[in-house]
């Protein structure tokens, strides 16, 4: 009973370090993005984002102009998860956890798991992110965006933007 409760107890400390360090080195990946960024959306219309580092490196601030709006997104890490919140222009906040399982480094796939402002599953909000890093001078985002059960999506380019 002793050796099963150390083996189990082993495994434990196994699984909770390999997923922190997943987390870890998500969010590392995310924050290779600080600076700015140009590009354009599916349909060819411009956008931009810029990342910045703030909380000590502990919180990166994206900033998306586009589409005659701006939104913002927080993104990281609580404890094994990498996290994020938008600040959506529907006038809501949901928060998405990244999956991480997948083991693919260079692809981020965050799916909502809760938000202010949607009383229900039926109001229009943000409800998964993918970015895909290319190179360090270029990456993707997918978003999804859910309207009462109806999947649209957006898919954006960047390119770091020259100094």
């Amino acid at each position: 009973m002793r050796k099963t409760l150390i083996v189990l107890v082993i495994f434990a400390l196994i699984a909770t370090y390999s997923f922190a360090g997943t987390a870890t080195a998500s969010f590392d990946e995310m924050k290779a993005l600080e600076g700015k960024w140009i590009g354009k959306n599916s349909k060819g219309e411009p956008v931009s984002v810029s990342y910045e580092l703030v909380a000590n490196g502990t919180a990166l601030v994206e900033t998306l102009h586009g589409m005659n709006e701006i939104m913002t997104t927080v993104y990281h890490t609580d404890g094994s998860n990498l996290m994020m919140t938008h600040y959506c222009g529907a006038g809501n906040q949901p928060r998405m956890r990244a999956d991480l399982s997948g083991g693919n480094a260079k692809v981020i796939p965050f799916a909502f798991f809760d938000g202010t402002n949607i009383p229900s599953q039926d109001t229009p909000h943000m409800h998964k992110l993918q970015v895909t890093f290319i190179d360090q001078n270029h990456f993707s985002q997918q978003w999804t965006f859910m309207d009462h059960g109806k999947e649209m999506s957006d898919l954006f380019t960047f390119e770091r933007a020259k100094n």
